[in-house]
C-alpha cells in the first residue's frame, strides 16, 4: 500500500517516477505483460549498445591494421645518408615519367585512335612506338609501321598469376641494338582476351632527355637497361639474382672487390626496375658509354 501511495504521490506532484498508465497495469493485474515489455525494451537497449561497441571496435581495428591514417613525425631529427637522397633524386626523374605512362596506358582500353596516339607521342617523345594486338597476338595497327628493333609482344599474352588479368603487364626484350621495354593494357570481354594496347621504348631515349643519370645503373629483372658510366661486368649488378633480391626488401646494398652499390626499386606495371648507385670503392668506368645518349633519340618514334 505504501508503494502504491508513493507512486500516486509522484504522479500527483508531476515528477513521474513511473507513468500513470504503468500504475494502472498493476491495478488491473497486468504485471506479466508489463514485465515482458520491460524485458524487451531492456534487451533492445543492450543489443543497441552491443552493436555500438562492436562498430567502435571494428573501426579501431580497421584504422589500426588495414588503413592506418598518415601521420607526420615532426620530432624526427634523423639524417639520411647523402647517397640515399642522391639516388632518390636521380631515379625520380625516370620513375615519374614511367608512372605517367602507366596512367595513360591504364586508360587506353577506352578506345584508342589516331588522335589518342598523337597525344601520347607528344606527351612521351621518348616512346619507340604504339601497337594494337588482337586476342591471338596478331598486330592490327602499329605506329610506326617499322622500326630498327624487332617487334615482339608475344610474352605479354602470358597472364601474371600474381595480379588481375586486366592489369598492366610489362617485360623486357633483349636485342643486339639494346633492350626494349614493353608495356601492355589487356582488354577482356568476359574471360576472353579480345585486344591489347602496347607501348614500347628504349630507356636510353628517356635518359637522353635528362642527362643526369651517368652515375646510376638501371636494371629490370636479369637485364641491364642502362650501365651508366661503369664497366658493368666489373660491378656486382649483372650477376645478382634480382628477382629473389627484390622479394626480400625495397632497398639494400650489394658489393664486390671493387666496392659497394646502394640500390632500391619501384614497379613498372608488374616489372620491378632497380636503380643502383655506388657508395663505396672505385669501380672501373667506361666514359665512352655516355656517348650512346647522343644517339639515343634514334630509338624513339620518328619526329
Amino acid at each position: 500500500m505504501l508503494w502504491r501511495a508513493g507512486l500516486r504521490q509522484e504522479a500527483d506532484c508531476g515528477s513521474y517516477f513511473l507513468p500513470c498508465g504503468v500504475v494502472n497495469l498493476f491495478r488491473n493485474k497486468k504485471i506479466p505483460f508489463f514485465c515482458i515489455f520491460c524485458l524487451l525494451a531492456f534487451s533492445a537497449c543492450e543489443a543497441n549498445q552491443g552493436l555500438k561497441d562492436f562498430w567502435k571496435d571494428t573501426k579501431g581495428y580497421y584504422f589500426k591494421y588495414l588503413n592506418t591514417p598518415a601521420t607526420f613525425e615532426l620530432t624526427d631529427t634523423s639524417v639520411h645518408p647523402g647517397y640515399m637522397l642522391e639516388l632518390g633524386a636521380d631515379m625520380s626523374v625516370i620513375d615519374e615519367e614511367l608512372r605517367q605512362l602507366t596512367r595513360v596506358m591504364d586508360d587506353s582500353d577506352r578506345g584508342p585512335d589516331e588522335e589518342w596516339a598523337a597525344a601520347v607521342f607528344r606527351r612521351f617523345p621518348w616512346l619507340a612506338g604504339l601497337a594494337i594486338l588482337d586476342g591471338d597476338g596478331s598486330v592490327t595497327a602499329r605506329i610506326p609501321e617499322y622500326s630498327l628493333k624487332e617487334f615482339d609482344a608475344q610474352p605479354l599474352l602470358q597472364e601474371d598469376k600474381k595480379q588481375r588479368r586486366s592489369s598492366l603487364r610489362a617485360y623486357v626484350q633483349q636485342s643486339p641494338l639494346g633492350p626494349e621495354i614493353y608495356l601492355a593494357k589487356p582488354v577482356y570481354m568476359g574471360d576472353e582476351l579480345r585486344a591489347m594496347v602496347v607501348a614500347h621504348f628504349d630507356l636510353r631515349a628517356l635518359l637522353a632527355l635528362h642527362r643526369n643519370a651517368a652515375d646510376v645503373i638501371v636494371v629490370a629483372s636479369d637485364t641491364v637497361l642502362w650501365p651508366g658510366i661503369y664497366d658493368i661486368d666489373q660491378t656486382p649488378i649483372p650477376r645478382a639474382d634480382w628477382n629473389n633480391i627484390v622479394s626480400g626488401g625495397v632497398s639494400g646494398t650489394l658489393g664486390n672487390e671493387h666496392g659497394v652499390f646502394y640500390w632500391c626499386y619501384s614497379y613498372f606495371a608488374n616489372l620491378p626496375i632497380i636503380y643502383a648507385l655506388p657508395v663505396e670503392g672505385d669501380f672501373p668506368a667506361l666514359p665512352a658509354q655516355l656517348e650512346a645518349l647522343d644517339f639515343a633519340e634514334a630509338f624513339a618514334v620518328p619526329k
